[in-house]
């Protein structure tokens, strides 16, 4: 059996009780896979989403450094402040999986953009 360009190939499946065979189609080389630009606009976007999450848990340390000064508390009791802002980006994970595999994404975006806006004007001092 030997596979061409332009030929298919057909494997028996011997467990499969309403399915005979699948019919495998060879791949366009100068179309790709890559997707088009939806799939890089989505790159894109999950990007852009990273930045920002992860450049706010990042830059704490700045938050710290100025409510340090200002004598408010102790470095180590501020700490937990950014300790627990980057567990919950993880630990949110749990539902927010759930939530984008059941199609809520947009839901999620708006909720998130909200939140998010809403702690940075709690932040300020």
């Amino acid at each position: 059996m030997q596979l061409t360009q332009s030929s298919s190939v057909e494997i028996p499946m011997n467990d499969a009780k309403e399915v005979d065979s699948v019919t495998l189609e060879p791949v366009d080389s100068q179309s790709g896979m890559d997707g088009g630009l939806k799939a890089w606009l989505t790159v894109v976007g999950g990007w852009i989403a990273g930045f920002c999450t992860f450049g706010a848990a990042n830059s704490f340390g700045v938050y710290q450094a100025l409510y340090t000064l200002e004598g408010t508390s102790s470095a180590s009791n501020i700490s937990w402040i950014g300790s627990l802002q980057l567990c919950l980006i993880f630990a949110m994970g749990i539902l927010t999986g759930k939530l984008f595999d059941a199609g809520y994404f947009h839901h999620m975006q708006i909720a998130g953009m909200l939140l998010y806006v809403f702690s940075h004007f709690l932040l300020s001092p």
